[in-house]
């Protein structure tokens, strides 16, 4: 029905109610020919004449115009990304599952296949279920916090009578052993995000991309689906199903393989993603980037995913903009900073973003070395780096960066323990690596730093927020730190 209401808005709005239908194929995408039917069946659309041509009838545009006059009106357009999802939730930020059909077809493949077996789904029925928790909503799991700083976990698992073998009791949203699908559904740039809204089902994400795949058509004119294989020394092979959107672009890349739990289903299928991903990117000279990652466990249907909202909302206080007028020439190289500091923000590389933070912090920390050294008339060896640095790490936002042994800590001591990740960010090899021998090594002492990727950028975003607001919103810095 919504694919019907989407092909009448545009025919009509776009095309005056009239469009020969190779036209609307090439402009809209294959999904035109299906949806042009169920017009056609509900009188909305009349296919006259050959070459066909589309024609919107009275009752389209009475449709039509029902529909906008409702506000219940023409779905998103989903060629803008895959964030585009419905918000209205009985359940909160948490969007529930569609029909599991999908999944149900997935399991029974897996357990022909050999990744799924009986033997996984009789250890799941045996084992302890897990308690209540107290305040914890019954429609959905609450969003757990992962490692990664403004990263949320979300499972949610089907209810299954008392008689059922997986009754009794909750299923643990962190999984069992045995198969998993996961999908990574893309996005373009600049395709709007929903913040605070978590989209367990993928079906429900079209996903876009740069790439568009080609047609194949099999036997009897049904739409085959694009694979490729990861072969892998560690791991047994693996098929990446290539998922088209409408518009015959690339939008999800899902996989069904075999895990200990969802974190560990999530880490393998990134491991062996990203460097296809990466390969497409070089390849094709586009900019590739997952949304979101969505993992579905076929013994239990328990379904959810994992997505980064590390930027929450912020209300504008205008307050602290009052005065004679903004005069950033005064805050010396304030300006220089903060667009560094914007960089960051903005990029949608982790890494990028973590350079961009240690940057401002390593600058700051050279200026007050250097002005100390021009002040006071010392040599640079009589003015240490942990000289300059009085702040600590200490706050709500400390807290959420740093592990708890380093609370109270020095910021230089926390500057300084970033080194070594800026160094290995930075460069492609150490001083101390040899291109031409221990690739392997190279290669995986690289993926294990991209699983902190998140957690250093948070760490040197703090810093170089601190050292900030030292420098041009404090005045006369204590232990304690008294407001300008």
């Amino acid at each position: 029905m919504e694919e019907a209401m989407e092909l009448i808005h545009r025919i009509q709005t776009a095309h005056g109610g009239r469009l020969a239908e190779s036209e609307a194929r090439e402009e809209l995408g294959p999904w035109v020919t299906d949806a042009a039917k169920r017009a056609e069946r509900l009188s909305w659309l009349a296919i006259k004449g050959s070459p066909a041509v589309l024609m919107v009838t009275y009752g389209g545009r009475k449709a039509l115009d029902a529909a906008l006059a409702s506000k219940n009106a023409v779905p998103p357009p989903h060629w803008l990304g895959g964030a585009l999802v419905p918000v209205r939730s009985p359940t909160g930020p948490v969007l529930l599952p569609g029909p599991i059909k999908s999944y149900e077809e997935a399991q029974k493949r897996a357990l022909e296949e050999g990744i799924l077996t009986q033997e996984d789904i009789d250890r799941i029925a045996r084992s302890p279920r897990r308690e209540d928790q107290p305040g914890e909503p019954e429609e959905y799991r609450p969003l757990y916090e992962s490692t990664f700083p403004g990263r949320r976990w979300f499972m949610i698992a089907p209810a299954y009578t008392e008689q059922h073998p997986l009754g009794g009791g909750k299923l643990d949203p962190a999984g069992y052993e045995g198969a998993y699908q996961v999908t990574a559904t893309l996005t373009r740039r600049g395709s709007p995000n929903i913040p605070y809204v978590y989209v367990s089902d993928p079906n429900m994400m079209e996903g876009d991309s740069h790439l568009r795949l080609p047609e194949l058509t099999g036997e009897g004119g049904a739409v085959g689906v694009l694979s490729i294989v990861h072969t892998s020394y560690e791991d047994a092979d693996t098929a990446f199903e290539l998922v088209p959107n409408r518009q015959g672009r690339l939008g999800k890349i899902r996989t069904v393989l075999r895990a200990e739990s969802v974190g560990d289903a999530h880490e393998k299928a990134y491991r062996l993603l990203n460097p296809f991903l990466c390969d497409l990117s070089y390849r094709y000279d586009i900019p590739i980037e997952v949304l979101q990652m969505n993992v579905a466990e076929l013994a239990t249907l328990t379904v959810g995913g994992v997505k980064d909202d590390d930027f929450h909302e912020k209300t504008f206080d205008h307050e602290q903009f009052l005065g004679d007028g903004l005069n950033y020439g005064e805050l010396t190289h304030y300006e220089f900073f903060t667009r560094l500091y914007r960089e960051g923000v903005n990029s949608s590389s982790v890494d990028y973003g973590f350079l961009c933070f240690y940057r401002v912090a390593e600058g700051i920390i050279k200026l007050r070395r250097k002005t100390i050294i021009e002040q006071e008339g010392k040599s640079p060896n009589e003015v240490s780096g942990p000289s300059v640095v009085s702040e600590v790490v200490e706050g709500d936002e400390a807290s959420e960066a740093f592990p708890a042994d380093m609370l109270g800590e020095s910021v230089w001591t926390a500057f300084k323990g970033l080194e070594d990740d800026r160094t290995k960010v930075a460069h492609a090899f150490f001083h101390s690596e040899d291109p031409l021998e221990g690739h392997a090594d190279i290669i995986s002492d690289r993926l294990e730093a991209e699983e902190q990727a998140g957690i250093r950028r948070a760490q040197a975003r703090f810093i170089a927020r601190r050292l900030m607001k030292s420098m041009y919103f404090y005045s006369n810095e204590s232990a304690e730190g008294s407001e300008k």
